[in-house]
């Protein structure tokens, strides 16, 4: 499964509810720039101000990380850590969200079928 910047933009709205379409879209973008069409990126390429935003995602089960050791010439140990991204977790956001959208639609359709009528109509004539 592949995640789409709409899937992703879907659940950062659902998982930040403060976040506007705007903030999400952007957020969404910024986050699969780091990906590409793998489902980790390594932590070193990351800055100050991307991991902040990374642990913020990983807070809400967004992304994971994962760290792996491998020995090294003269036996020193070098640390990998890599970020994953949560696919089951980022489906299931979007798909909250896009059945809270459906519900706000529906539930808000026989209203707005009534404001958009003339005032007019709602005018009483003699018969």
């Amino acid at each position: 499964m592949t995640v789409d910047i709409n899937t992703l933009t879907n659940a950062l709205q659902s998982a930040f509810p403060d976040f506007g379409k705007s903030k999400a879209e952007k957020t969404a973008q910024y986050i699969l720039d780091f990906f590409g069409f793998d489902d980790y990126c390594i932590d070193n390429i990351l800055t100050t101000d991307d991991r902040e935003t990374f642990y913020m995602l990983e807070d809400k089960k967004i992304l994971r990380t994962k760290a792996e050791e491998a020995r090294i010439a003269k036996g020193k140990i070098w640390r990998i850590h890599r970020w994953y991204l949560e696919k089951d977790k980022i489906t299931e956001y979007s798909e909250k969200y896009e059945a809270e959208a459906d519900g706000l639609l529906a539930a808000k359709a026989p209203l707005s079928f009534y404001e958009n009528l003339s005032p007019k109509v709602w005018e009483r004539t003699e018969v």
